[in-house]
């Protein structure tokens, strides 16, 4: 990705540019001020880099402290070498850019391998306890009695539910035959 570079000197802020991809920095184009060449050129070269950099957050404080309007601060040993140390690399980058290189830096907690290797042991642990817990209750079920089903309860609540109604119904009839011999009417 190619992202213009922002300077704290106004005049030479946004002319230039580095190319980042994946963790490395692969060059600059921009001025030098460095202690490796003879004088300070004003004029932009390219310069090969190929070696990993860091990426600082700026803070409001920050952007104040440095007079610049930037997001991040980019860190790296060659590039400061050909700058000089008193200059600093800035550069705006949104939240997917930053997220992008976090990732390929691999410094997100879910990319370590303890993380991975807990996740998989809870699934796994999680997965026998779902077999050995249905393996148990089969187990109970056959082990205990059996219960009627709920057809054979139907037919006995009908059963006795008629059995009351036969007795109701013996009950009136003795009743009315009592009526009958005692009122011969």
């Amino acid at each position: 990705m190619l992202k213009k570079v922002i300077l704290a000197d106004k005049k030479y802020s946004g002319k230039f540019h580095i190319t980042l991809y994946k963790d490395k920095l692969i060059n600059y184009y921009g001025i030098s001020n460095s202690r490796f060449f003879k004088e300070s050129n004003t004029e932009p070269k390219e310069f090969s880099i190929n070696t990993t950099f860091e990426v600082y957050k700026l803070d409001k404080f920050d952007q104040k402290e440095h007079k610049v309007k930037a997001s991040h601060i980019l860190r790296n040993e060659q590039l400061e070498f050909i700058l000089g140390d008193r200059i600093r690399v800035y550069v705006n980058l949104n939240i997917f850019e930053v997220i992008r290189i976090k990732w390929i830096k691999k410094q997100y907690l879910i990319q370590t391998k303890e993380i991975k290797t807990d996740i998989l042991k809870y699934i796994i642990g999680g997965v026998l306890g779902f077999i050995g817990a249905m393996a148990i209750q089969k187990i109970n079920q056959y082990n205990a009695e059996p219960e009627n089903p709920p057809i054979q309860e139907i037919k006995k609540s009908l059963e006795q539910i008629n059995d009351q109604t036969t007795e109701i119904k013996l009950e009136t009839d003795s009743i009315k035959t009592d009526l009958k011999i005692n009122n011969p009417k």
